[in-house]
């Protein structure tokens, strides 16, 4: 009975140091496509936090695509930016 009780504590306790390692931050995703829906390779993507004016860049890769990880919660302005293309 007693190994069971022990058995049943380290399980309960290992749920618990689960719960801390759980992720509180976002990540922003997506394409960049032209009007003709062609992908635009190399655009700057800009995310600013509106709160603390904490700026994360990507650039986009050959197919268009993005992604900014780890951004803490919050309102973001993103600003795309490339060559030859208004803002």
């Amino acid at each position: 009975m007693r190994r069971k009780l022990v058995a049943l504590w380290v399980f309960l306790f290992s749920l618990g140091t689960l719960a801390f390692a759980q992720e509180f931050r976002a990540t922003i995703s997506g394409h960049v496509l032209d009007a003709t829906g062609a992908s635009v390779p190399q655009a700057k993507i800009t995310a600013t936090n509106m709160a603390t004016n904490e700026v994360s860049t990507a650039t986009t890769d050959t197919s268009g695509s993005y992604t900014i990880p780890l951004l803490r919660p919050g309102e973001y302005k993103v600003v795309v930016t490339a060559t030859g293309f208004k803002q």
